[in-house]
């Protein structure tokens, strides 16, 4: 099972668990830190723990942008300055 990554906006996440006679269901909601207060993002409700891991840390913009700002920090991407 991967790590789960902290919040969009630095929080941790805490799992929570819902079901019903028909169904069962696992998500994660944003808890705050000491510093962060919580701002309550909740994941996808997910069928199983292990899918509701994968729904909190697909964020596939957030991973685009990371990897455009590593490429430009190894100079790849950046005029030569004049």
């Amino acid at each position: 099972m991967s790590e789960l990554r902290p919040c969009h906006c630095g929080g941790n996440p805490k799992s929570e668990y819902g079901a019903s006679e028909e169904y069962e269901s696992w998500w994660f909601r944003c808890d705050g830190t000491d510093e962060v207060e919580a701002c309550n993002f909740m994941s996808e409700d997910c069928s199983s723990y292990d899918e509701a891991v994968k729904a909190w840390n697909h964020r596939p913009i957030e991973d685009e942008l990371r990897a455009r700002i590593a490429e430009l920090e190894r100079g790849h991407l950046i005029p030569e300055a004049k």
